[in-house]
């Protein structure tokens, strides 16, 4: 579930004076539509995080920075499905990238590693 929708609809669906109880049609009609929208967002976000790691990390590679931001999510996603991309040596440039490359299980590596070869 996209984030967006996994931290709203809770909000909207839970409380005792819940406002999915006051929602009007109109109301309704438009959580639906921004939620629609946001998958679309989503969607579009995957698309080319996949792409990007297909057509640009290859099995040559020895290391690869990891970005920030919320399309990176999807692009270790797609790392971690690609089996010969594993012994690739990753570089976090954020603490969120290198919770996802840890979590995968992906090889850590640090910027002086590979300025200095070793």
């Amino acid at each position: 579930m996209p984030l967006i929708r996994s931290r709203l609809l809770p909000l909207l669906l839970t409380s005792s004076s819940s406002l999915s109880s006051r929602l009007t049609p109109t109301s309704t009609l438009r959580l639906r539509l921004f939620t629609s929208m946001a998958d679309a967002i989503e969607s579009g976000k995957r698309i080319a995080a996949y792409q990007a790691v297909d057509e640009y990390i290859l099995p040559s590679h020895k290391a690869v920075g990891i970005g920030s931001g919320s399309t990176v999510v999807y692009a270790v996603e797609r790392i971690l499905q690609r089996p010969e991309l594993r012994h690739i040596v990753f570089i976090p440039t954020s603490f969120q990238s290198k919770i996802l490359i840890v979590d995968g299980g992906l090889k850590l590596g640090t910027i002086e590693q590979c300025v200095h070869g070793s």
